[in-house]
């Protein structure tokens, strides 16, 4: 619904738009930078009391192929074999003017396109297992992530740089890091996977900071 929720669509304009090119080395432009800000923090303030991240992950999930056509039917004739066959072939030779033709069972080796294809599968194969590990990792992840001090310790590692910070700030920051939920550290990891890490980490010290100024009104 309208002015409900996470809009992605803008998550990712908002994050791909500080992104400039200087030189052929791509950087964080400061101005665009906190002009985008806003979005990113109206978005964050959903991410903390909705599940929108639950809906769109079920949706994106419902969108896969279906399995009927993958897997196929057990009667159906496969088009093109996997395999090399085994047939009879006709050898022709010729002894004393007369033409004579043998028939020898022979080994058919597979074309280029059986190999190509077969190439695809075990790519598939590979590819079906390096996810299926993946998902393990981020099953334990998550289970971590319920922990308030795991959470905090990875927000501290992966988009609060303590170098960025003096001592002084230091209690803040682990303190700001300690109150993002699960749903914010999706939404930092789904800014990182259409941008990356330096974009997700400038727009984590921006929300710091608008959460610091927050804290000194209320003081």
């Amino acid at each position: 619904m309208y002015n409900l929720g996470i809009n992605f669509n803008n998550v990712v304009i908002a994050s791909q738009s500080v992104l400039k090119g200087n030189d052929g080395v791509t950087e964080v432009d400061e101005e665009i930078l906190y002009e985008r800000v806003r979005v990113i923090d109206d978005n964050f303030k959903c991410a903390s009391s909705s599940n929108a991240f639950a809906a769109f992950i079920a949706f994106e999930a419902m969108q896969g192929s279906p399995l009927t056509p993958f897997f196929g039917s057990p009667n159906d004739t496969p088009i093109m074999p996997l395999i090399p066959r085994i047939t009879y072939c006709d050898y022709h030779f010729v002894t004393l003017v007369n033409d004579h033709v043998l028939t020898y069972r022979c080994y058919l080796d597979a074309n280029w396109h059986e190999r190509i294809a077969l190439f695809t599968w075990i790519m598939l194969v590979f590819l079906a297992f390096i996810n299926f590990c993946n998902l393990f990792f981020w099953v334990g992840w998550a289970i971590q992530m319920k922990n308030c001090q795991k959470r905090q310790k990875w927000v501290m590692k992966k988009w609060m740089n303590g170098d960025n910070y003096s001592s002084n700030e230091q209690e803040f920051v682990e303190k700001f890091a300690g109150q993002l939920k699960m749903k914010n550290l999706l939404l930092f990891y789904y800014i990182e996977a259409h941008t990356d890490r330096v974009v997700t980490r400038t727009f984590a010290d921006a929300l710091y900071q608008n959460w610091m100024e927050k804290q000194q009104v209320l003081d």
